[in-house]
């Protein structure tokens, strides 16, 4: 697992934009945040990367902020 902070938004579009990703965070608001997505696609929006996803499992849509505590990734 990576962490995203170490990552520039050039990079992590790079990486990660059409692909299948595994998240990971232990956030406050969603301890044990582990979620494996497609990212469709990826912007900034007041300094902070913002993933626009699908669950793989389910289709349903998820917006995955940059600034979640260490949230984390891999590619699946």
């Amino acid at each position: 697992m990576e962490k995203i902070s170490s990552k520039s938004y050039i990079d992590l579009h790079k990486l990660l934009f059409h692909k299948q990703v595994h998240f990971t965070s232990d956030c406050e608001f969603f301890p044990d945040f582990n979620v494996y997505v497609y990212v469709y696609d990826i912007y900034i929006k007041n300094d902070e990367i913002i993933f626009e996803t699908k669950n793989i499992s389910n289709g349903k849509h998820l917006t995955i902020g940059s600034n979640m505590k260490n949230l984390q990734f891999e590619l699946i």
